[in-house]
């Protein structure tokens, strides 16, 4: 029956509770950032590379508008090239912002998980009545 299964799934859950005090919360926390931070080592580091390019980009952009300027090449070759720098350059801002730093809210996040983990019991059995 559904009111058995939710009682004894509530029961479990009750043996996953996590009661932390401040001083041991503050630890797991500074333990997940850590851990978090080493795992995104690569995306942080891969994020480098892309600004570089992004820098390279605005620099081909800017001798080729004084090129056109002093008359070396004529409006539909920057038009030309210069549409194709544009467009490499927001793939690959849209590259680094998909890898870019979504660490912002880590402490916010880490912050919700230790107060869930109190009490798993109580929001399953309040989710049901939703």
């Amino acid at each position: 029956r559904a009111d058995t299964l939710h009682e004894v799934f509530k029961a479990q859950l009750t043996s996953f509770n996590m009661k932390l005090d401040k001083d041991l919360a503050d630890v797991i926390k500074q333990q997940m950032i850590a851990t978090c931070n080493q795992l995104n080592k690569d995306k942080q580091e891969n994020a480098v590379n892309p600004r570089t390019q992004i820098m390279e980009i605005d620099k081909k952009l800017e001798r080729l508008k004084e090129r056109l300027i002093d008359e070396e090449i004529n409006r539909q070759m920057f038009d030309k090239y210069a549409s194709k720098y544009i467009e490499k350059k927001k793939a690959i801002e849209k590259h680094l912002a998909s890898c870019g730093n979504q660490m912002s809210n880590l402490e916010i996040s880490i912050d919700t998980v230790l107060s869930y983990a109190g009490k798993l019991n109580t929001m399953w059995d309040s989710a049901d009545q939703c």
